[in-house]
């Protein structure tokens, strides 16, 4: 069909690469690509804000880039730029490294004849991991806008349906961050219902 002819050009290109990746090695590689543009783009829009001040305190506050424009020149200014333009923004890049290496250690652990086993292993494990996390967010966002509708107006931790997947998720993972504040069960019904 055109759909799936679509899903296929979007993980595989020009198909060339069927031939010598797998379908979990291709996801992982288009992730790291999609995280390294997400950092790059990160680095670029946040390159500009305000959080650098001089040595001592004194001085105003400035945006990195202003600070290489001034303080470098020649081939230290262009890495310098480099790097505030690109990469320092880091949380994706990290996402992208962690992908990588670990494509890395699927296509090395294929080639050791004693650990063929183990990326067969991850393989199944991460779609079922996969699809364990997707039946629990479905879960979560609903339970959210069921407390949202039902509670929004009144409990400031459900006013809107992505705070209350918040504090359900944190709920749900042992640290109530603010679930149960203003929640007095045995002076309210609202607050009783909620709890």
């Amino acid at each position: 069909s055109l759909f799936e002819w679509r899903v296929c050009m979007l993980i595989n290109g020009r198909g060339t690469r069927w031939k010598y990746m797998t379908f979990v090695e291709m996801t992982l590689e288009n992730f790291a690509g999609l995280c390294i543009i997400l950092g790059f783009l990160e680095s670029v829009f946040y390159s500009n804000k305000d959080y650098f001040q001089e040595e001592g305190g004194a001085g105003e506050v400035r945006s990195a880039y202003e600070y290489v424009i001034n303080h470098f020149g020649g081939i230290q200014l262009v890495f310098e730029l480099t790097y505030a333009l690109f990469f320092q923004e880091g949380a994706s890049h990290c996402y992208a490294w962690m992908l990588m290496y670990i494509s890395v250690l699927i296509v090395f652990f294929d080639h050791v004849k004693g650990l063929k086993w183990l990326p067969a292993i991850v393989r199944i494990c991460a779609i079922r991991l996969l699809f364990i996390i997707l039946a629990y967010a479905f879960v979560l966002t609903g339970f959210a806008v069921i407390f949202w509708l039902r509670f929004g107006e009144r409990l400031k931790q459900f006013m809107n349906p992505s705070r209350s997947f918040c504090e359900l998720a944190m709920l749900a993972a042992g640290m109530p961050m603010h679930v149960f504040d203003h929640i007095k069960p045995w002076e309210d019904q609202d607050s009783l219902s909620a709890s």
